[in-house]
């Protein structure tokens, strides 16, 4: 047997006695502030159905960013109006979808100044077709902050 076919081998075996603890994968949408980073996955099953080929949103973006908005003033009670909403993106398959609102900052009291630059504050949230929003998360494994400013 060559090594080419030993390693098939192998990893045919490996992934044969592990199957039945594969499962679908959550993508984490990341965001910070300060020094605390944030994330956040879908984890309820969709309530509302959707289907982008044949129907209208459900939900407006304009509603997601309301409904986002709402839960940031619960997140943050303070300096909320420092915060713009800067991406909108709708994640999903089939007819499971939800929009990934994220809102920006880069006041003094929310972001972070280092000498290469100011880390801007990042907070993501999921919202449902029903209005429904997911809050982030604080992760504990630090992830990787996203670029400074330059010259700021």
């Amino acid at each position: 047997m060559t090594s080419s076919a030993l390693i098939t081998a192998i990893f045919a075996l490996t992934v044969a006695s592990h199957a039945f603890a594969l499962s679908p994968i959550s993508p984490t949408y990341p965001g910070q502030m300060k020094d605390v980073r944030f994330g956040v996955s879908p984890t309820k099953a969709v309530a509302v159905r959707w289907n982008p080929e044949k129907d209208e949103a459900p939900l407006s973006v304009r509603g997601a960013i309301r409904e986002a908005r709402i839960a940031l003033k619960k997140l943050i009670p303070h300096g909320v109006e420092h915060f713009a909403c800067y991406d909108v993106a709708i994640e999903g398959a089939g007819d499971s979808w939800y929009y990934v609102v994220r809102f920006l900052s880069m006041h003094a009291s929310h972001s972070k100044k280092l000498d290469r630059g100011i880390y801007p504050a990042i907070i993501p949230f999921i919202v449902y077709a029903d209005g429904s929003v997911e809050m982030p998360f604080e992760q504990k494994e630090p992830i990787q902050p996203a670029q400074p400013t330059p010259g700021s």
